[in-house]
């Protein structure tokens, strides 16, 4: 079995198939799946939530050591304890000033964080929580022409949070070529750049896929003929 983003269910589950044999191949990142194993066949093949703390604090100590940074998480337990650890590791890591804030789930607007944001002039934020409001969060910040780096937990590795957030990424690369150039080339870009890059990746498919094909023809005639030789009905 693979998947149980969800810790809870993981747990749980992890016990019924430790009971009957059944591996687990864990994609959740709660600690205690591999903490309290149920058995030999549970395993993790994701990382774990109480080390996204110190993983974000040295990269942002790395990238933005010398600026303004913050930390936004929604109401949910889950991020309150990501958002608590990764506090933690920054003042362990020497930043002094971090502004924090909350959302709550199901918020659509975000103008006076986003106002908060830019007053304090963060360089960096860390989000908390769950796809839909960091994708909305994320395009309202770069409607309102902040280029504050976004970085998050692994829940926003997710389609929800790529179509929320997308749809701000085409006006943002539009000013910002219209300002270094022209109104009349961010169109151009905006309009010809999908098609260029629909036409580079049929052209990798067409060149992979023939082959692809043709070795996975080669494997399974030869292990036709094998199995014919060792007298295997095929």
């Amino acid at each position: 079995m693979i998947g149980h983003p969800c810790g809870s269910s993981a747990n749980a589950a992890g016990h019924i198939y430790a009971t009957n044999s059944v591996v687990l191949l864990g994609i959740t990142r709660h600690p205690a799946l591999t903490e309290k194993r149920a058995g030999e066949v549970i395993f993790r093949v994701a990382g774990r939530d109480d080390r996204q703390g110190a993983s974000a604090a040295a990269y942002f100590s790395r990238k933005f050591r010398d600026k303004p940074i913050a930390i936004v998480r929604d109401a949910s337990r889950y991020a309150r304890r990501i958002a608590n650890d990764v506090l933690a590791a920054f003042k362990q890591a020497g930043f002094t000033e971090v502004l924090s804030a909350a959302v709550w789930g199901g918020q659509k607007d975000y103008s006076k964080l986003v106002a908060k944001l830019q007053a304090a002039n963060i360089h960096a934020l860390f989000f908390a929580g769950f796809p839909l409001e960091a994708g909305l969060l994320l395009r309202q910040l770069r409607s309102a022409g902040l280029s504050t780096v976004f970085v998050g937990t692994e829940t926003l590795a997710s389609a929800q949070f790529a179509d929320t957030a997308g749809s701000a990424f085409a006006p943002w690369l539009a000013g910002v070529i219209a300002v270094r150039h022209s109104l009349h080339v961010a169109i151009l870009v905006i309009c010809i750049s999908p098609w260029l890059l629909c036409a580079v990746l049929f052209g990798v498919t067409a060149w992979f896929i023939p082959r692809d094909v043709a070795r996975l023809r080669r494997t399974m005639e030869e292990r036709a003929e094998a199995e014919r030789g060792a007298g295997v009905e095929v």
